[in-house]
């Protein structure tokens, strides 16, 4: 009996089957892996104000302060985002860092479902496939060096920013977009009072991703043609500046018109070596101007039109916040090569099916190749956290953070810790407050004189005079030093440690904690 026939009937109907779940299988893939890396403990950057604003809210729900300095000013991370993960991480019983980690599940999560909603506007009959293209353009279409900011998902920084409010509002978003498009298909307006919540909830969360939703909503009006579409855009858009008014922890009229002035230059990097970032995308132009104009991929094209106009802007009048839509247009590119790529697949398919699945083994193979090695390690960490749970053992590591932990048992809510600016970015994550830290705060009054005052505390050729002066206006009741091979230790714990009438608190192998004596070190 010749088996050969009936291996390939098997083998192709096995190959049939991967392509049309293709995209729920890349769902599970990369859910699994999120999941898997929201054990790890490896948070850097944005992940730790995040997690300070979430302790100040589970230290004091509807009145945290600022979860950094001691003072009285707002904190612009103290959004309706950090308060869910807040109240989550108190109704599970978890702490900040741990409820901020598994947020990343939630988050990839709608934004997946809403990429998949919207894409459903465009083209619902082949959504399946366009999703799962986009998907993972977005992952791997990056160039040589991809920018490093939430909002932005290539696969260098995609776990890193699945917990953060960017990614949250992403995935609101898109939603939003799928409401919106039923809301004027159906003339259900009764739909603008969930729509405003997402704007609202969005605007106070992460104002530069709500760029990218009122430019759809914008772009949604505009392909509708009709005025009343419009005069509800409007109506939308300032009815949500109103609501968010009165937002308690922040002012976001302050942030928009004038606080937020200080982020410009962090953005800055947003407009140089542009074709090093996006050159992958651009090879497609050419490949994708044909489907640029149809009728039914309008909305998108009036939003990738109003999104480079929002990016030139913010070069021409140095507004270089505005950069982050550059993400944006990414997406949206992205969006249309997936599309490409699926006209093509259809085409080839009616041409010869087997030629096809083929390729399309091919594809898959190729895909297994190129994520074989996290896919070993997120499997080799996946079985480890079963023993962990058989044994009873913590799942959760502490890789990048354990050496600060320290600081819950030795230091208070509201204890004042001088300390360098990178550790303080990190230290009210874990317990009290901090002088500066290396990002702006823009809404506090005081802080480039308190960013200076760090800078020069931890000068090597800052005298001990100066520290005094520095200590007596802040009045800090701990010093956390690095300890050596860092130069300026010597000479900070000489004067304000035991010799100086201080009290070493705590030292492990990276850090020391000094209680300060300022009436001896000072006097």
């Amino acid at each position: 009996m010749n088996i050969l026939p009936s291996f390939k009937i098997l083998a192709l109907s096995f190959i049939d089957y991967l392509i049309k779940n293709r995209l729920p299988l890349l769902f599970i893939i990369l859910l699994f892996k999120i999941s898997v890396n929201s054990t790890n403990g490896i948070w850097v950057d944005d992940f730790w104000e995040h997690a300070s604003d979430i302790r100040a809210f589970m230290n004091s729900p509807f009145s945290p302060g600022h979860p950094q300095f001691l003072t009285t000013d707002p904190h612009v991370f103290l959004n309706p985002y950090t308060f869910i993960v807040a109240l989550f991480g108190l109704a599970v019983g978890l702490d900040q860092i741990t409820s901020l980690a598994l947020f990343s599940i939630i988050n990839y999560s709608l934004f997946f479902a809403g990429l998949y909603l919207f894409i459903s506007t465009i083209d619902n009959k082949n959504k399946n496939g366009i999703c799962f293209y986009t998907v993972l353009l977005i992952l791997l279409l990056h160039g040589d060096n991809p920018w490093q900011f939430s909002g932005f998902y290539n696969s260098e920084i995609f776990l890193s920013v699945m917990p953060l409010p960017s990614t949250f509002v992403m995935g609101l978003s898109f939603i939003g977009f799928y409401l919106n498009f039923l809301r004027l298909k159906q003339s259900r307006n009764v739909l603008l009072y969930p729509l405003l919540a997402i704007t609202t909830f969005s605007i106070l969360s992460h104002p530069l991703t709500t760029i990218f939703l009122f430019t759809g909503f914008l772009a949604q009006a505009l392909a509708d043609k009709r005025i009343s579409s419009l005069i509800s855009f409007t109506f939308l858009f300032f009815l949500t500046f109103l609501l968010s008014s009165f937002w308690p922890f922040f002012s976001i009229v302050n942030l928009m018109f004038s606080g937020g002035n200080t982020y410009h230059a962090l953005n800055i990097n947003l407009y140089s070596n542009i074709l090093d970032n996006i050159w992958p995308s651009l090879i497609f132009i050419p490949f994708i101007f044909n489907i640029l104009f149809e009728k039914q991929y309008r909305v998108i094209l009036f939003s990738l039109f109003i999104l480079i106009g929002i990016y030139l802007y913010g070069y021409f009048f140095q507004r270089y916040a505005y950069g982050r839509s550059i993400s944006f247009i990414l997406i949206i590119v992205n969006i249309f090569i997936a599309i490409l790529i699926i006209k093509k697949e259809l085409k080839l398919k009616n041409f010869n099916r087997n030629i096809y699945l083929f390729t399309q083994l091919i594809f898959i193979i190729l895909l297994v190749i190129f994520n074989a090695s996290w896919l070993k390690e997120s499997t080799q960490r996946a079985l480890t956290i079963a023993n962990s749970i058989r044994i009873g053992r913590p799942i959760f590591n502490e890789i990048t953070f354990s050496e600060y932990t320290f600081l819950k048992r030795y230091t208070g809510q509201h204890d004042l810790i001088i300390a360098d600016l990178n550790s303080s970015w990190i230290i009210p994550a874990f317990s009290g407050k901090v002088i500066a830290t290396m990002l702006p705060a823009p809404l506090v009054k005081d802080v480039i004189s308190r960013t200076n005052d760090m800078v020069s505390f931890f000068d090597l050729n800052t005298s001990a005079e100066t520290r005094c002066r520095i200590i007596n206006v802040y009045k800090p009741k701990f010093l956390f030093l690095i300890n050596p091979p860092e130069t300026n230790f010597e000479s900070l714990f000489d004067q304000f440690g035991p010799n100086g009438g201080g009290h070493l608190i705590f030292k492990n192998t990276k850090f020391t904690l000094l209680e300060i004596n300022k009436n001896y070190s000072c006097k």
